[in-house]
């Protein structure tokens, strides 16, 4: 392997990592912790679930990881611990997506050891690179859990299809049992996972009925188990409130088909077209080629695979991608960045699976590739880190966030860090002196990859009042403001 990538993605990841000591709780955050830590776990989801999401699972999830936090350890402990944040994001993606690579058959002893991982984390570096908004995907805490479980519970259920399917041992039951309960759990994390997942059920079902693999009975298994899962998140009291809520602060009073169309295309074209336009996507698309090749020739998988069963997954693509988009159109909004993080991982997925499917196609027709040769290419793992500093944020190129990362860190983000420390140590004196309010410095600096969001000039708003209740205050202010 390179000398050079294997020096320069732990350096790289170090960046996010460093950013990480400057991250802090932010909205969500404490008012989950707060309403966790004073009522019982289950109450307070149903009392969720009749008024805030039917999101059964991904409220449970968040609910038993805050109060856990919060019952356990002091706030200002729990601030602290707030920093590894970054480290378990890459922690929970590593785990799954190598279960996954494996299920592919990258784990059947065809490489060195040590390779399977090492692709595995340039897969999740180049999610951090080109994620449309770190700042609710790898520091904020509400954000992660929300979107990344759905997320991981989709790759839990593929790898243990692919698993099922390559298995004969009574263990492969096992898979099945995780697949199905993987499938009832993500039907219960957020809506744009929900589609995903059901429309992957759907080809899955229909690709490995046509092969006829012996998977095939579990894939339709799972869709009838998502179906019947569907009425529990949508059906919710809250659905209809949030649907409510949505289209009152929709542009449009009623549901208009063609601006819902037009509107979504464009806000996923835009993403999209950078998302492929990327030269970091097409150099380790380059070199994923030649190890595809070694995986798809024997899998059962792709056995069957032709050219336009490829043909059919690039236009699907885009056409999945465009209706993820088209879901919020309908009443008038674009996808919140915090969604849109999500649906750019689902889509690098699909990227590098239909690349397989692309490899498998031309093996199976019989035509000689020439991919070994880009195995041994020296230049390759050169131009992989090249490409991690192409500048970003323009036209049909996404964010580069390492870029940005490593401008934060020569000041923004330790101004960053330094505001929060001296908010927390008026905490204390507060605390220290029994007054029943706070009074907290306007940051001095907003990092785009750490700043979410802030306390505003309003103590009565729900901002402001979720961290004071944390700390244990009646009010908190926003200096500099008129004293009562």
């Amino acid at each position: 392997m390179n000398r050079p990538i294997l020096i320069f993605v732990p350096l790289a990841f170090g960046v996010f990592l460093l950013l990480g000591l400057a991250a802090f709780p932010t909205l969500d955050d404490y008012g989950f912790m707060t309403e966790f830590r004073e009522f019982d776990l289950f109450d307070k989801v149903s009392h969720l679930y009749q008024t805030h999401n039917g999101r059964y699972f991904q409220v449970t999830f968040i609910g038993y990881v805050m109060s856990t936090i919060a019952k356990q350890f002091d706030p200002f402990t729990a601030l602290d611990a707030y920093h590894a944040l970054p480290i378990l994001v890459i922690a929970a993606f590593f785990l799954p997506l190598r279960a996954l690579a494996r299920s592919m058959g990258y784990g059947d002893n065809r490489f060195p050891r040590g390779w399977v991982s090492f692709g595995v984390l340039c897969l999740i570096l180049i999610y951090f690179i080109h994620m449309p908004r770190p700042a609710s995907g790898l520091y904020w805490a509400s954000g992660a859990f929300g979107y990344h479980t759905g997320t991981i519970l989709f790759l839990l259920i593929l790898s243990s299809l692919f698993n099922f399917g390559r298995t004969t041992s009574p263990a492969r039951f096992i898979y099945a049992l995780i697949a199905i309960v993987c499938t009832v759990c993500a039907i219960g994390t957020n809506e744009i996972l929900i589609f995903f997942l059901g429309t992957s059920l759907f080809f899955g079902t229909l690709i490995s009925r046509r092969m006829q693999s012996p998977s095939a009975w579990l894939w339709l298994t799972c869709l009838i188990t998502a179906i019947l899962c569907l009425p529990i998140p949508f059906l919710s009291p809250a659905m209809w409130n949030r649907m409510e809520v949505a289209q009152a602060a929709s542009s449009t009073e009623t549901f208009q088909l063609i601006p819902a169309i037009i509107d979504s295309i464009h806000w996923s074209g835009r993403y999209y077209l950078s998302w492929v336009c990327s030269p970091l996507l097409l150099v380790s698309s380059l070199i994923l080629l030649p190890f595809a090749a070694k995986v798809v020739d024997g899998h059962h998988f792709f056995q069957k695979v032709r050219i336009h069963h490829w043909l059919l997954a690039m236009i699907l693509l885009p056409g999945v991608i465009w209706f993820s988009w088209f879901i919020p159109a309908a009443v008038g909004l674009e996808m919140p960045k915090r969604a849109a993080n999500q649906v750019y991982f689902i889509f690098l997925v699909l990227w590098f699976t239909q690349l397989h499917l692309f490899v498998a196609a031309w093996i199976n027709r019989g035509v000689k590739t020439r991919f070994e040769r880009l195995s041994t290419a020296r230049i390759m793992p050169i131009l992989f880190i090249l490409a991690c500093f192409v500048p970003g944020d323009r036209f049909l190129l996404p964010p580069n966030n390492l870029l940005t990362g490593i401008y934060s860190l020569t000041g923004p983000a330790w101004s960053y860090r330094n505001s929060y420390t001296e908010r927390f140590e008026q905490v204390g004196n507060a605390l220290d002196t029994g007054a029943k309010d706070v009074y907290w410095k306007p940051l001095q600096s907003k990092p785009k990859l750490l700043f979410f969001g802030d306390i505003i000039d309003q103590p009565d708003s729900w901002q402001n009042g979720d961290i004071a209740r944390y700390f244990g205050f009646e009010k908190l202010y926003l200096q500099p403001t008129e004293k009562p």
